[in-house]
């Protein structure tokens, strides 16, 4: 798909990262006058047969509400635009500049107390406005959160 455009305005620039249910990309809005990078999550439904295509795009609306709660998070990224192509269903989210903890979590490596107490806050505070909107995140790993270049913020 890379090179791929969508929606015509969303072109595939990068796997970030891949799974058995999403492909994730981190793709340019090519629609603007200077090109700006967002994150796609190209849903990969189990079955694509049209008896399951009433359930999945209900399983996808389901997935954008539970996004658009979050829209006012900080710590969340936003929502950009979502879309269903050629019984494909796609999430464009915010690009964050930044580094995955991943990355900043060396193995061996050993942390302070504080670190990871203040770590933990960081995480927790994530959750804690997750869950008051009644949500569950399911994947919280740290390759999926990331350290802003801009602010240091967790996301």
């Amino acid at each position: 798909m890379l090179g791929e455009i969508v929606k015509q305005k969303y072109k595939f620039m990068q796997v970030l990262s891949s799974s058995n249910y999403c492909q994730t990309y981190l793709a340019q809005d090519i629609s603007k006058k200077v090109p700006s990078a967002c994150v796609i999550k190209h849903l990969l439904p189990a079955s694509t047969q049209a008896s399951s295509m009433p359930s999945l795009r209900r399983l996808f609306i389901r997935e954008v509400t539970a996004l658009e709660k979050l829209s006012t998070c900080s710590q969340v990224p936003q929502l950009l635009d979502y879309f269903e192509e050629n019984q494909q269903f796609y999430l464009v989210q915010e690009y964050i500049a930044g580094q995955a903890l991943s990355a900043i979590l060396l193995p061996g490596a050993r942390w302070q107390e504080n670190q990871v107490i203040e770590l933990l806050y960081e995480v927790l505070s994530i959750l804690e406005v997750v869950h008051a909107h009644g949500l569950i995140h399911r994947d919280i790993k740290p390759s999926n959160l990331i350290r802003r270049d801009r602010n240091g913020q967790l996301v």
